[in-house]
């Protein structure tokens, strides 16, 4: 019998924090200016974000009960993880995860994570994100789903607005990063991504897999082909965007897989992950 705990009843709770420019950012009360050294977190139901500055204060959902599966004589370890969103701006000094299950406990089970949105105000805008990951029998799962947008234009005043200007300085950056080398950041929209993983055990013996699917992807309105390939790259400058990034490791009895359907980064200034999933498993319970 599947065991599962559910961070929302599915989209039943709005779980997002904004990460805003001013007190008035949307799932966010005011902001506490403080000293712009202390790294301060705010969290909404499985929905974290981080800035150098101020605490951003987010209705939280109640917190979910774990029941680990019972009954089995023999059980293999599992192990895996679904995020929806991850972004990370200077090096992690701005980070933002929201549609997060969590690690699957080696016992296995079933944890799910449905976020309505998750936004840093006039950069990014997430929807429907839908996360799970599960491990029972002689198997482990995870996948994820969302709609993503990245306004990565607005990208300077983003940070200069989050008071980073002068961690943008430090970078030679501070005349503006369409400056750089001649540089503009796009606007990346991408609809529907849908990311799977699976590993599971045979006679003892471990074997995973993954891949992902994109309905469409946007970059300044214009449409990119997206091959069924993993690791389909499109540089743009010094910005990498990864489409269906793949990584896996097997061996005898263990073997893992994970899958990022989107990931944007451009080295020390931003990272982002869109729709991931991961799964591993450890075959103990023989042939």
């Amino acid at each position: 019998m599947k065991n599962r705990f559910s961070m929302v009843n599915a989209f039943g709770w709005a779980t997002f924090c904004a990460l805003g420019l001013s007190a008035g950012a949307v799932g966010c009360s005011g902001a506490d200016t403080g000293s712009g050294t202390d790294t301060t977190t705010a969290s909404t139901d499985n929905s974290t974000a981080s800035t150098t500055q101020g605490v951003c204060s987010c209705e939280n959902a109640p917190p979910p009960v774990y029941t680990p599966p019972q009954g089995d004589e023999c059980n293999d370890q599992f192990s895996g993880r679904a995020t929806a969103l991850v972004a990370d701006l200077l090096d992690g000094k701005v980070h933002v995860v929201a549609g997060d299950t969590g690690n699957l406990p080696k016992a296995g089970g079933d944890i799910v994570a449905s976020t309505i949105n998750a936004d840093i105000k006039d950069l990014i805008h997430a929807k429907v994100l839908h996360s799970e990951t599960e491990g029972h029998g002689e198997q482990a799962k995870s996948n994820v789903t969302t709609e993503v947008e990245l306004d990565l234009d607005l990208l300077e005043d983003v940070l200069r607005g989050l008071d980073l200007g002068p961690v943008l300085n430090g970078l030679g950056l501070g005349n503006g990063l369409g400056g750089l080398g001649g540089i503009k950041l796009p606007n990346i929209k991408i609809q529907l991504l849908d990311s799977k993983s699976a590993a599971f055990c045979h006679n003892g013996y471990a074997d995973a897999f993954a891949n992902s699917e994109i309905a469409a992807v946007y970059i300044d309105g214009k449409a990119i082909r997206v091959t069924a390939d993993p690791n389909q790259k499109i540089e743009i400058g010094p910005l990498t965007i990864v489409l269906n990034q793949q990584d896996g490791f097997k061996n005898g009895s263990y073997a893992k897989a994970d899958v990022k359907a989107v990931h944007v980064y451009w080295d020390h200034l931003v990272d982002i992950t869109v729709s991931e999933s991961e799964s591993d498993i450890k075959c103990v319970c023989g042939g």
